[in-house]
């Protein structure tokens, strides 16, 4: 009976769902990409910064017609958790900001949106052990900025997704 219940739930959502009106966020995706291939990305020349513009990058194709650009600027800090019984640091954390800002090209440049986000890993400290530290840090930190590249990456798809239904 319990499955049947599953079942008949999982069904109504399926319908529900189908029947709603919905419509993928990929589905125009042709479009969001020829607009994002328009845009130039400028960092304010930190290493993480520098970093993010190239994981974007890797999402978006470039092209040499320049209608938007995007501007990043990040914060990075590092912070430790210290352990009550011996006062040392146990665990790092690693703490990436962004403000990413879409401008569009007209006779000046107009701020059109704007995207904030934060994204945290921790990683371990290994006593007596620096370069594993080090390493642990720099993987820690390579997905961090990979999550914010997927963040700002789908907030402007949505931007110009939303965009061309505004238009049309």
């Amino acid at each position: 009976m319990h499955y049947l219940g599953k079942f008949f739930a999982l069904t109504s959502l399926f319908l529900f769902v189908s029947c709603a009106g919905y419509v993928p966020l990929y589905e125009n995706y042709e479009y969001s990409n020829i607009q994002m291939r328009n845009m130039h990305i400028m960092s304010d020349k930190k290493k993480v910064t520098d970093n993010l513009k190239k994981e974007l990058l890797k999402s978006i194709k470039k092209s040499d017609e320049v209608n938007y650009i995007l501007k990043l600027e990040t914060t990075s800090n590092t912070k430790g958790t210290v352990s009550d019984i011996d006062r040392r640091i146990t665990e790092y954390e690693i703490e990436i900001s962004v403000i990413a800002e879409l401008y569009e090209r007209l006779n000046y440049d107009k701020l059109i949106f704007s995207l904030e986000d934060k994204q945290i890993a921790p990683y371990n400290l290994s006593s007596g052990e620096v370069l594993s530290t080090l390493a642990s840090r720099n993987k820690a930190e390579a997905l961090t900025i990979k999550l914010l590249a997927q963040s700002i990456f789908e907030g402007l798809t949505l931007f110009f997704k939303s965009n061309k239904k505004n238009a049309s």
